[in-house]
């Protein structure tokens, strides 16, 4: 099953005070989620997908977990497969489930996510955006990597 988080990092930009912006998309088999080339408040949505997959993974009390978009009314809510160590996806459009996809890798859905942070992280300190704008995405992102790597 193929499943990525792609950032278009060349798009990436940071804005005084807080805004960072860029391409932000979720393919699965042939769809791009929410469309190609998608724009979106980057750094706002990571740190949200990244605390909500972590949340998750940690059985924090939650029960699937949400890959929301600020921009539109679009997301991804993730749920156990009745196969351990796989998550099913349904993607919403305004509210409604336009598609689903079972057995995605958890250990998969969580590389795509650390990779994501990590290359958006890398970006915005080239970027010389400040400490405060990286250090929420970066603290989120290693707990989720230290999470995974027991």
């Amino acid at each position: 099953m193929t499943f990525s988080i792609e950032i278009d990092i060349d798009s990436i930009n940071y804005r005084p005070p807080f805004s960072t912006t860029g391409k932000v998309e979720i393919q699965v088999r042939n769809r791009v989620f929410p469309a190609p080339g998608w724009g979106d408040f980057v750094t706002t949505v990571l740190f949200w997908w990244v605390g909500s997959f972590y949340r998750f993974m940690a059985n924090e009390g939650v029960e699937d977990f949400e890959f929301d978009f600020m921009e539109g009314s679009y997301s991804v809510r993730g749920s156990m497969s009745p196969e351990p160590g796989y998550v099913d996806l349904v993607f919403i459009e305004s509210d409604e489930p336009s598609c689903s996809v079972q057995k995605i890798s958890l250990s998969h859905v969580a590389c795509e996510l650390i990779k994501a942070s990590r290359r958006c992280l890398e970006r915005l300190d080239n970027l010389s955006a400040p400490a405060s704008e990286l250090e929420q995405l970066d603290r989120i992102t290693t707990k989720l990597e230290e999470l995974v790597a027991l």
